[in-house]
């Protein structure tokens, strides 16, 4: 059940003679992370993996032990339940070099865009009239546009403003430029996640089947039809379990966890299978191919309390705000992202 597993789960039980079972590592979401500003705290905790890189000496010098940590979401919902909530669907052209130079057919930005705006429900009228074709309401993911940001915030737009940066939509026909990012959260402050955008209001529950703390370990490879995918065996409560497919098993376990299982399950480079005396049954470069991209942070210290709002914290006074009319420090989380254009690019 992964940001994308939910979000397919739900659409495979619209057909009422299908039956699916979802499989969750981790447990539900809950109120916890459903309160966006309470995002750091989520990290490193029940609802984290909690991975770590490699040590590297020539990268993550800031960390203890070099090793940088990786945050991905062992939760329904995966890495939505877990993320900052910025709603960037990244940039056109990798999709399209995914299609055209690697042979991903039906990946190019123009094929994926109508699949983005089916799980959008954008509630700000006025992105969706300044972008149309790149916008839709009728998804069950809310998309929010921050209406109070900090004042630092807009001093922080009007200085990009004056280095020539235009305002723009970066998930609109022009990406270069800046703006205040829209999160992936809805009208009542809670963060929209895919675990509670499809799996809570799921209204086929006679045919979607979710289980928790359900670890997949194994797929199971038939020799009947060849190499197909049979079964999966997981562990739940101590127990190793084993279910048959009739139809497919999707894996989708985000970047990390999906090569992992591929290979647990004998799908992988062969050298490194054999290395771990795992029987091979595909040998293919499965996981060789994942790029991590590098982020620089310089922390700045802000002397003027006028120019921020008060800092988030689960008390009273705050949860009061948040629950009973989608306000105050818990629901804020800005980000002023700019897309620049190098010799590079």
């Amino acid at each position: 059940s992964g940001s994308a597993g939910a979000a397919v789960a739900y659409r495979l039980t619209e057909d009422p003679n299908v039956m699916v079972l979802l499989l969750e590592a981790g447990g539900p979401q809950s109120v916890i992370t459903d309160i966006p500003e309470n995002y750091i705290n989520n990290l490193n905790s029940e609802y984290d993996w909690g991975y770590k890189n490699v040590r590297n000496p020539e990268v993550g010098v800031a960390f203890t032990g070099g090793q940088i940590p990786q945050n991905r979401g062992k939760v329904l919902g995966g890495s939505s339940t877990l993320n900052a909530v910025i709603f960037n669907r990244g940039n056109r052209k990798d999709y399209d070099n995914w299609a055209l130079q690697y042979g991903a057919k039906g990946w190019s930005y123009k094929e994926v865009l109508p699949y983005f705006m089916r799980f959008e429900n954008n509630t700000d009228p006025r992105v969706v009239a300044e972008s149309p074709g790149y916008h839709s309401t009728e998804g069950p993911v809310q998309i929010k546009s921050w209406h109070l940001p900090e004042p630092i915030i807009h001093h922080h737009q009007r200085a990009l403003h004056e280095l020539g940066h235009k305002d723009t939509d970066i998930n609109g026909p022009q990406q270069v430029g800046t703006c205040i990012m829209q999160a992936f959260q809805r009208t009542d402050g809670m963060r929209s996640s895919t675990a509670n955008s499809y799996l809570d209001p799921n209204p086929h529950p006679h045919n979607l089947h979710i289980l928790t703390y359900a670890h997949a370990t194994k797929i199971l490879l038939g020799a009947l039809k060849g190499l197909s995918a049979e079964a999966v065996e997981f562990q739940k409560d101590g127990k190793l379990h084993r279910v048959k497919a009739r139809r497919e098993i999707i894996v989708s376990a985000g970047s990390i966890n999906t090569p992992q299982l591929l290979m647990l399950s004998g799908i992988g480079p062969k050298k490194h299978l054999k290395d771990l005396r795992i029987p091979v049954k595909v040998d293919l470069p499965v996981g060789e191919f994942l790029k991590d991209h590098p982020s620089l942070s310089l922390p700045t210290l802000v002397k003027d309390e006028r120019l921020v709002h008060p800092s988030a914290e689960l008390n009273v006074r705050q949860m009061h705000q948040f629950f009973s009319n989608g306000s105050g420090p818990l629901t804020e989380f800005f980000h002023s992202i700019t897309y620049l254009s190098t010799k590079y690019n």
